[in-house]
Order: C-alpha cells, then sequence, then structure tokens
C-alpha cells in the first residue's frame, strides 16, 4: 500500500517536470524526499550541465493523509498537486528560459 501511494505522488511529479527530469527518491516511510534535476541546455561549452537540484518532500503526516484517503479523494489530491508543482515549477524555470533566450539574441 504504502510502495503504491509512493509511486503515485512520485508519478506526479515526474508529470510536472521537465521529459529528461532526473529523479531521485530518499525514502523516510512513511514521508519521502524526492530530488530533482535536469540538463540545462543553455551552455554550448557544457552541454551536460545540470540544474539545481529541486527536492521536494512528503512529510510523514501528508503521506499518511494520502494513503488514508479514499479513491476520489486521492485522484482529486494528485491533480491538485500536479498543478501545483507545474505552476511552481515554471515560475522556477521561466527566468533561466528567459535569460537563456536573451543570450541567443
Amino acid at each position: 500500500m504504502e510502495r503504491q501511494m509512493s509511486n503515485d505522488l512520485i508519478d506526479a511529479i515526474r508529470s510536472a517536470m521537465p521529459p529528461d527530469a532526473e529523479l531521485r527518491v530518499v525514502n523516510r516511510l512513511p514521508g519521502f524526499d524526492v530530488g530533482v534535476s535536469w540538463k540545462l541546455d543553455d551552455d554550448p561549452e557544457r552541454p551536460n550541465k545540470p540544474s539545481k537540484t529541486i527536492v521536494i518532500s512528503i512529510t510523514d503526516e501528508a503521506a499518511e493523509d494520502f494513503a488514508n484517503a479514499s479513491g476520489s479523494e486521492k485522484q482529486d489530491a494528485l491533480e491538485r498537486l500536479q498543478k501545483f508543482w507545474r505552476r511552481t515549477f515554471e515560475s522556477l524555470i521561466q527566468p533561466i528560459i528567459l535569460r537563456s533566450m536573451s543570450r541567443l539574441r
């Protein structure tokens, strides 16, 4: 049960990140941390330059609440979390994209 719950939350995080993002999970059951990084592709001399790692922590309490929720509550929570993580990620990455584009001009 805990593994499926973790997988559902990790899949929600993965879907909100760039397609080539690398996720590293550190379990602290029932909670866990997910480190996310990706290639920046903004420096021709360093094509494999990684981003800074973003760490998303799922607290023990949140993991337990998620595990005890009904199926529809879990689905609703996953959808809200995906939207939140996408907005948050976009607000973090947008300044970097704009800065990179201005260098190309």
